[in-house]
């Protein structure tokens, strides 16, 4: 699968961190949480995912560079919508 908004920005060689999540886990877990409405905490981990908030700002990330077929983000910790 192709990222979504094109390329995503290299590693540095030292003091790399963490390994980004593939783009499709992301997204999985991006359309769960906006299917079921549950808070991005409440994402769980079984799904394989990350955590809720990875997908978030993957969410987040992917709409500041002009990925508008995507609904906007709730902020974390905010109420489900219709709760």
């Amino acid at each position: 699968m192709e990222t979504p908004v094109g390329a995503r920005k290299r590693r540095r060689f030292r003091h790399s961190g963490r390994k980004p999540l593939d783009d499709r886990p992301c997204l999985t877990g991006i359309l769960f949480v906006l299917k079921t409405g549950i808070p991005w905490e409440g994402l769980p981990q079984e799904m394989g995912c990350g955590r809720g908030m990875t997908c978030w700002r993957r969410l987040r990330d992917w709409r500041r560079a002009g990925a508008s077929a995507l609904p906007p983000p709730a902020e974390p910790g905010a109420p489900a919508p219709g709760a």
